[in-house]
């Protein structure tokens, strides 16, 4: 037990004399222990240092790699929207190609039918010395063949305004040339069914557009009245000046256009072709090909109509001197 006791003495006074030598060395010595704390905190610095370093760089790789992953994001969207775009357009194509095939293997069937029993008729009527109804047969036919041209002039601009093949070059266009030409061309027309030009206002109207673009379009609207009017009617014709737009005015009195009809226009949609009073055929082409020719040109065009009464058509296109 004694020797136990002086043991643990012995020990204890022995860590107190270690404690004590520490403690004088510390203060003995103390640039020795200035520079090891200055070295921890150095190397607590550089540690710290260091794990920013790798942090900040860790940062940029992620940095890097979203921005890679961003692009390729980017990338399969733009081709997604290419693919639909492409897919979109071919699906219109096809619809395109449709109608274009419906139109000439149906509306175009009646009128060519006509046309292969001229040979017939003029045989039956020569052999007859009929030469009247001769005449008026061969006037028949005339207008068969003008109802086609012009069935195949709409046909072609359709296209061309759809495939986006027809240029729009402007010029300086005086409204009153473009209504004589347009008269002109339809005036037999009109006197086969008696229909008679009534002309109000004729300013002289010029506007910078595309001239056969705003042929086309005055010359299906007057079509379309003479094709929908009962003989011995009349067709209301003005060229009028506003503040900044060139008006147009085509009044008939025919069977008028349906509210159905009206509505497709609008929203650019195909509707079932109506036969003129005379059962003249048609595509339904006229009245849409001329919206988008009046458009394109800068203008507008509205029509109203009450059912077996009349319609009434106005085109709307900036006068030449507020172009500029």
């Amino acid at each position: 037990m004694t020797k136990h006791f002086i043991t643990r003495n012995y020990f204890q006074q022995n860590k107190l004399y270690s404690y004590t030598i520490s403690y004088f060395a510390f203060f003995a010595y103390p640039d020795f222990n200035f520079i090891l704390l200055l070295s921890l905190i150095l190397v607590i610095i550089f540690l710290i240092v260091h794990i920013l370093k790798l942090y900040t760089n860790q940062k940029k790789i992620l940095i890097s790699q979203n921005k890679l992953l961003n692009q390729r994001i980017v990338n399969i969207e733009r081709d997604y929207q290419k693919l639909r775009s492409d897919f979109n357009q071919h699906v219109k194509q096809n619809l395109f190609n449709e109608k274009l095939i419906s139109f000439i293997s149906h509306d175009l069937r009646s009128p060519m039918s006509a046309l292969l029993n001229t040979s017939h008729i003029f045989k039956y009527y020569i052999g007859k010395n009929d030469f009247r109804n001769l005449l008026k047969a061969s006037t028949e036919i005339d207008l068969t063949i003008r109802n086609i041209n012009n069935m195949l002039d709409n046909l072609l601009h359709w296209h061309l305004s759809n495939t986006g093949k027809i240029a729009n070059r402007p010029s300086l266009i005086n409204l009153c040339e473009v209504f004589d030409n347009c008269t002109e061309l339809y005036e037999e027309y009109a006197r086969s069914k008696s229909i008679d030009f009534t002309y109000g206002a004729r300013d002289e109207a010029y506007v910078y557009a595309d001239f056969t673009m705003v042929l086309e379009s005055v010359k299906n609207v007057l079509c379309n009245a003479i094709k929908y009017s009962p003989n011995y009617s009349s067709i209301y014709i003005s060229i009028s000046k506003l503040e900044n737009y060139a008006k147009i005015e085509i009044r008939d009195e025919g069977i008028g256009i349906s509210e159905h009809v009206i509505e497709s226009l609008e929203r650019d949609v195909r509707f079932k072709p109506v036969n003129g009073t005379k059962g003249e055929k048609g595509f339904g082409l006229g009245l849409s090909v001329s919206k988008k020719f009046i458009n394109e040109c800068g203008g507008s065009i509205s029509l109203s109509s009450i059912k077996s009464e009349g319609t009434n058509v106005n085109i709307m296109l900036p006068l030449a001197e507020k172009i500029n």
